[in-house]
């Protein structure tokens, strides 16, 4: 929460905008090639039914893990 008030402050005070925009790009870029590549790779193996496919369940809730989110909820 606090990283995201800091990015807003520095938004509006508009000074320096090439290094945010960096910033915000790498942090989101990285992660959705990781959960994408990982999601095609195993969306095959369940293609063809193999044994050490992840189930898909399993993939959605490793999702908030991989993008750093905080907010998972435990059944």
């Amino acid at each position: 929460m606090l990283l995201v008030v800091l990015i807003i402050v520095l938004l509006v005070v508009k000074q320096g905008k090439l290094w945010i925009k960096q910033m915000l790009l790498s942090s989101l870029l990285l992660p959705v090639l990781v959960c994408g590549t990982a999601f095609f790779i195993n969306f095959i193996a369940i293609g063809y039914h193999a044994s050490r496919a992840i189930p898909f369940s399993s993939m959605v809730r490793l999702i908030p893990a991989a993008t750093g989110s905080n907010i998972i909820k435990v059944t």
